[in-house]
């Protein structure tokens, strides 16, 4: 649950920094969640080395992902037990998707990055 919520965190801040550093025009929702898997595909990408197809694919699974998170959230009759629950379960379903797009050497980089994150959020 820790992770879901700290990959959530991940992306708002992102999303927040690059609206700090351009022109923003107020976008409807369907349109945000697009930019939101602009910036986090970007990063993605940039750190892991993707290529072109790996690009696209995984802007397609932040898409998705973000759209059933932005649901969740959405979701105000469901227990907090029930949310954490689901949010888990979606995230390690987008975890597993996300690995099986990336080359191995890609796939140590994110264990790096998630590992360095989760020891930078413990302190």
């Amino acid at each position: 649950m820790k992770k879901a919520y700290l990959t959530a965190f991940l992306l708002v801040g992102m999303y927040s920094s690059s609206l700090a550093k351009g022109n923003y025009q107020e976008p409807d929702e369907k349109a945000t969640i697009q930019q939101r898997a602009v910036v986090l595909t970007r990063a993605m990408a940039t750190k892991m080395r993707l290529d072109e197809g790996q690009y696209l694919k995984l802007k397609q699974l932040n898409v998705r992902w973000l759209t059933e998170m932005e649901a969740l959230k959405q979701e105000g009759s469901a227990t907090v037990s029930a949310l954490d629950e689901n949010a888990s379960a979606m995230q390690a379903q987008y975890e597993s998707e996300m690995l099986a797009l990336l080359y191995p050497a890609q796939q140590q980089i994110y264990r790096h990055l998630e590992n360095t994150r989760m020891a930078f959020r413990a302190e």
